[in-house]
This record gives structure tokens, sequence and C-alpha cells, in this order.
């Protein structure tokens, strides 16, 4: 009681989300780690060591792998988020959780709410609730900001918050300063944002789903726009019935995406635009 969000937000990192090494073969390890045994769905406690391969750990130390890894687990038709300690593999903390999907702050929170539906909440690593709040698909900013879509509009959550999250959230970006610069390009209505994920302090991708009208066809697909500050830096031509799971490399400066039927990679350059497009088939 009486510490909002923005102090969680501003406690210093002691993990790693390991992202980058696991990306390439992200399936493969995450059958490595639950696998299809029974074993798999057992509740577990701290130190526990989640299925895996013989010689796992080792692979891991070897490679640099080292750190926290979260994930989230489906068990008797219920969410868990779970901590493993690379490179032993061990299952530190194994929580219920009110979603599947989640965004990490880097001081560790765990935000979710991605089905907008139900309201957003804040999980520690213990699983406690520290607030929920009214929105949907939480980012964090690279500085450790919470922002979130609430009917199309960008919220951010100032690490300065003492309050709860409700009480601190403002608009950085409105439903209107998205749409204008897509009037051109889509119907009036209905449009929504579905999803958001920031490259660096200014620079946000988002997942739009608007109605697009080619000769008497009309369609819905999804798009993926990026803005910088308020102005629309890029909107490809890649449109899907349904995209999800907006993540990005800072780093690289990449964007990717999977969708009904491929993913697509976006590699921007410094201005905002659209260096290089890949997309690959999907996983079924």
């Amino acid at each position: 009681h009486g510490v909002g969000p923005g102090a969680l937000m501003r406690r210093p990192a002691t993990w790693l989300v390991v992202g980058g090494l696991l990306l390439l073969a992200g399936v493969a390890v995450f059958e490595t780690l639950l696998g299809d045994d029974e074993d798999a769905a057992r509740p577990r406690g701290d130190g526990d060591t989640a299925p895996s391969q013989p010689g796992l750990p080792d692979r891991l130390k070897a490679a640099g792998a080292s750190g926290l890894l979260y994930l989230s687990v489906r068990r008797d038709a219920a969410c868990r988020i779970q901590l493993v300690r690379l490179p032993a593999v061990d299952v530190e903390t194994d929580v219920p959780a009110p979603d599947c999907r989640f965004a990490v702050a880097p001081s560790g929170l765990v935000a979710t709410g991605f089905d907008c539906d139900e309201p957003g909440a804040l999980i520690r690593s213990d699983g406690a609730v520290v607030d929920r709040f009214d929105g949907c698909s939480p980012a964090w900013k690279p500085s450790g900001e919470l922002t979130f879509l609430r009917e199309s509009s960008v919220m951010v959550v100032p690490r300065a918050c003492t309050g709860t999250v409700d009480e601190c959230a403002r608009a950085i970006l409105t439903r209107k300063q998205i749409e204008d610069p897509l009037a051109p390009l889509l119907e009036p209505r209905p449009w929504t944002v579905r999803e958001i994920a920031w490259l660096d302090e200014t620079t946000v991708a988002a997942i739009v789903r608007g109605t697009v009208r080619a000769g008497s066809v009309r369609t819905t697909p999804d798009f993926i726009a990026v803005f910088e500050g308020r102005r629309l830096t890029e909107l490809p031509s890649f449109g899907r019935t349904r995209l999800e799971g907006l993540t990005v490399d800072r780093a690289a400066r990449r964007i990717f995406v999977s969708g009904d039927e491929v993913q697509g990679i976006f590699e921007l350059d410094e201005s905002g635009a659209f260096r290089n497009t890949l997309t690959v088939p999907g996983i079924p």
C-alpha cells in the first residue's frame, strides 16, 4: 500500500530475459523445457528443475545463456508464468496469471492484459497482483515506462507515478493522431490498434486493423504501422486477416510479427522507413 507502479518500475534490473539466443530455436527450446512429459504439468517449487534433455544446462552455459527466462504455460485450462533460471534450467517461480501473454519490464514486473475484454494487470515475480488497469496490450518502453492501449489510444504511465495505473495514465498518441495519417488509406470505420511495441523511447510499431477498399471489394486486414512521436513513418503493404505476437529487436531495429499464413520480419533504417522486409511460412 502507498507504493505506486512507478516505484516498482524503477527497481534496478537484476535479471535478463533471454531473447535473441532463443529466438531462432525458440520452438525447440520451449519443447525441451516443457516437453510432452506429464511431469511438465506437475506444480513445482523453488529450485525444481524443468524437464530437459540431458546436457542442456551445459550447452546453454557454453552458449553464454544466463539470467531468467520468463515463459507461460497452460495448465488445466489456466495460465501460469514460470521464471526459469539459466543455464541451470531451474524453475524458480511458478505463479498463476490471468493471461498467457505478457510483457516484462526491465525491473522484472510483469504486465498482462492482451485480451481487451478483460482489464490489464501488473504482477510481481511472486505472483502478487500489484494493480489492475483499464486497458490492454501492454508494452514497456526501454526506460521502463508502462504503455498500453485504451480505445486505440496509446497510454503511458510515467515512472514518477505514485498512484494507480489508471490515476497516472495519460495519452501520448491519441486515436485521432493515429487516425489522421491513416485516413487516406483506410475506411473511416471500423478500425482499431491491436498491439504495440517500442523500438526506442519515441518510435512505436503498431498492429492496426482497418477496412480497405480495392475497387468494389472491401477487406479488413491487419497492417504494421510505425510512428516516430506522432508522425507516421511507415505503413508497409503487408496485410493479412490477422497479425499478432508483435515483438522488436531494438538493437537491430527489426520488427517481428506472425500471421495466419506467414511470419514477417521488418528491418527499419534510421529514418523509420522499412529497409528490408522478409516473410516466411507461418508455423501451423
